[in-house]
């Protein structure tokens, strides 16, 4: 699969993971909403920011934005199931930003092969961020 084919994937998955993450921001509950509120929001608005970034990496190789996307044979992530305990969003969004960490590696992995140096970058940065969200996400679901 080309290099422009796993970024419009990976672009959609973004995007649902970003879907996801904005819902669930309304939706948290608990004790500690406000703090499951806020991290939410960064997570959203961090997706939301590489939506933008990568689509532009991919318009900057040729290829448009594909704006449907088929869940079943375009995403990894899976369609939003409404669950409402705090426990079920944070991991929820934890296996979100794990499948576009897995993604987001094989496409840089790609990417360098290719000799897709700008994509390469904008992929690395994105995996920095990534992993920052996840394991502030995942320190959420551990207990002291």
């Amino acid at each position: 699969m080309s290099c422009q084919k796993k970024l419009q994937y990976l672009i959609h998955d973004n995007f649902i993971a970003y879907h996801h993450a904005h819902i669930d921001h309304f939706n948290v509950t608990g004790p500690h909403f406000n703090d499951y509120h806020s991290l939410l929001q960064e997570v959203y608005e961090s997706l939301y920011s590489w939506f933008d970034k990568l689509s532009e990496q991919l318009r900057t190789m040729g290829e448009f934005v594909d704006g449907t996307i088929d869940l079943d044979k375009q995403c990894l992530i899976e369609p939003h199931d409404n669950g409402r305990t705090t426990s079920i969003i944070l991991n929820r969004s934890s296996y979100n930003l794990e499948v576009l960490i897995k993604c987001g590696n094989a496409l840089y992995k790609e990417a360098g092969k290719e000799g897709h140096g700008a994509l390469e970058t904008i992929v690395g940065d994105y995996l920095v961020d990534l992993n920052k969200l996840k394991w502030k996400v995942d320190s959420c679901l551990t207990n002291p």
